[in-house]
């Protein structure tokens, strides 16, 4: 009888433990989410967002500080060097923010569940996500066309029995 009103206790006490967890967490980012290594626990979507303007800068420095190798763009006889956001890829802070205090907190009673002993145990981190400035791109393009455009060249084309020759 004793071992039953104990196992009892212990149900309370996990219970209650879980339900005040969910309460306090309900609109924060949960214990273990970081993201390149910054913990980003306990904070509400505009404090973590705010957290990582604060810590990375401007919203291309991530790009630059985590995966800022240029890209090479060539016409073959002529080679530019273009950074990622020099052609539109941007990070958006406030995306990350609401991927982080998603976390944990959408699908399935056992996704919420899994998603949160997974990161309590093993920490998650999200890294970054990226999106695409068309118009930023298009200026770049722009500021490549004039230096790529050739003058176009007449054509000679002789057909030669079942041979064509230029």
């Amino acid at each position: 009888l004793l071992s039953g009103y104990a196992l009892l206790a212990f149900l309370c006490l996990i219970a209650s433990f879980v339900g005040t967890y969910q309460f306090f967490y309900r609109d924060r980012v949960i214990l273990g989410v970081n993201v390149f290594g910054q913990s980003l626990q306990g904070l509400t979507r505009d404090e973590a967002k705010n957290f990582l303007e604060n810590k990375f800068g401007q919203p291309d420095q991530i790009l630059a500080r985590f995966g800022g190798q240029r890209i090479r763009v060539s016409d073959g006889e002529q080679t530019w060097l273009a950074y990622p956001w020099e052609l539109g890829l941007r990070t958006q802070f406030a995306s990350l923010a609401d991927d982080a205090v998603g976390l944990g907190h959408r699908g399935s009673v056992a996704d919420i569940f899994g998603d949160q002993l997974k990161c309590f145990w093993g920490a998650c981190d999200l890294g970054t996500a990226a999106q695409f400035d068309q118009a930023t791109a298009q200026a770049y393009i722009g500021w490549l066309a004039p230096q790529v455009d050739q003058p176009p060249r007449d054509a000679d084309v002789r057909i030669e029995g079942v041979r064509v020759t230029a």
